[in-house]
């Protein structure tokens, strides 16, 4: 530090304070003191106010496209196509369009070309299809007619091999079972269950024969039959009603038990299928529902 000039005195040093931990802090020159601007109270800086953030606009769903559309039978005729399916042929592994219609015909067609494969001649209007494998018999396919009869067909050949008769009106539901029998339900409300009858004799053919009807059938006509799991049925009826039943093999004797009931009064389902823990119905008033 500069001497004092003359006629000055020395400054006495600055003592620290003893109480004050560290080293002074120097103050700022240019920095106000707190709560004081131009001589009056800092204005308090607004809360931060989260606004709603809105979600993005979802993006509507894209129309179903028609890419393709065929005339089923000719042209002059107007018989309405009730059911169709789709199933593999075991020859050459290709999928397979069965569609059967009321002008007594059942059509197959290749999926892919549209070219038409193969015609069955029906007694009567299609009612309704489905393929049945049973374990150790060959494939066949079942057609049910509004004749109140069930053919089961080759498809391979084309040939009818059996005619099942017992329905008091017409078929409206076919479905197959891992086990070998085939269900059918109609106008009458009731589920049908038949069984292959073999007798094991060379150069005799097996047959069909009713095993039972399912308890507690419909008063009204049945639509639609399911597989809801092993060992078990789903029935809907025309007056909403879907009814489950499953196969008591500890029962004495073993027989099918009806187990649950759900009735949607809002108009009849016309086709069911389940899919993983879900049941989803196609009913009349255009509507697909899921249940869990």
């Amino acid at each position: 530090p500069a001497p004092p000039a003359e006629g000055e005195e020395e400054a006495p040093p600055e003592v620290p304070d003893p109480k004050a931990k560290g080293k002074p802090r120097a103050k700022s020159p240019n920095r106000p003191k707190s709560g004081k601007s131009g001589g009056g109270k800092s204005p308090r800086s607004p809360r931060s106010v989260t606004s709603e953030i809105e979600p993005p606009p979802v993006a509507a769903p894209p129309d179903w496209t028609c890419i393709r559309s065929f005339q089923v039978g000719s042209s002059i005729s107007k018989e309405a196509v009730p059911c169709m399916l789709m199933h593999r042929d075991a020859a050459t592994n290709e999928p397979v369009l069965l569609v059967g219609s009321r002008d007594h015909k059942v059509r197959g067609y290749n999926p892919r070309t549209w070219e038409q494969l193969l015609e069955l001649e029906q007694p009567e209007g299609v009612t309704c299809l489905c393929m049945h494998s049973p374990p150790g018999y060959p494939a066949v396919l079942a057609s049910a007619c509004t004749n109140r009869c069930i053919y089961l067909w080759d498809i391979a050949t084309g040939a009818l091999r059996y005619t099942l008769r017992g329905h008091a009106s017409s078929v409206t539901a076919l479905c197959s079972l891992e086990d070998g029998r085939l269900l059918s339900a109609g106008g009458e409300g009731a589920v049908r269950v038949w069984r292959i009858v073999d007798r094991k004799v060379p150069g005799v053919p097996h047959e069909w024969e009713v095993e039972m009807d399912l308890p507690c059938p419909f008063d009204c006509s049945i639509t639609s039959l399911a597989v809801a799991g092993p060992k078990q049925i789903l029935a809907a009826a025309s007056d909403g009603t879907v009814r489950l039943w499953f196969y008591d093999k500890l029962a004495s004797p073993p027989q099918w038990i009806m187990k649950r009931e759900m009735k949607d009064t809002r108009c009849p389902v016309s086709q069911m299928f389940c899919y993983k823990d879900n049941l989803l119905t196609a009913c009349g008033d255009k509507v697909v529902r899921v249940y869990h």
